[in-house]
């Protein structure tokens, strides 16, 4: 299982020819993966974010998914979950991605505590 995911990310390259399932070739990719501290698939999120020149962008929003929980949601009563859901929805701004939406949460954050500074 391990192997397939590496090869999914690119992160490893099987030869055609080989019987032996745990065999192959880290690529350049595999090897920065190595050292980064996250996830693959994270990693390979930060990877494509350098690359695409939105790299502040993909560290932020990796760095959100690696946590547990982002955002606090209520369980205690259902009003208070479906505030939370709207609320959440709104900074979201119309994608239905909670990604999206901690993206936009940082960055109004930063406009309020960092940019005055």
């Amino acid at each position: 299982q391990s192997t397939l995911t590496l090869e999914e990310c690119g992160a490893l390259i099987r030869p055609k020819n080989s019987n032996e399932p745990f065999s192959g070739n880290i690529t350049f990719l595999g090897q920065v993966m190595g050292v980064l501290p996250l996830d693959i698939k994270l990693s390979r999120l930060v990877m494509f974010g350098y690359v695409f020149n939105c790299f502040t962008e993909c560290i932020v929003t990796a760095a959100c998914l690696a946590l547990p929980a982002f955002l606090e949601v209520p369980y205690n009563n259902k009003q208070e979950r479906m505030r939370s859901y709207v609320s959440r929805m709104r900074k979201a701004v119309g994608t239905f991605s909670d990604p999206i939406m901690m993206l936009h949460v940082y960055n109004a954050w930063y406009d309020a505590h960092c940019r005055s500074v």
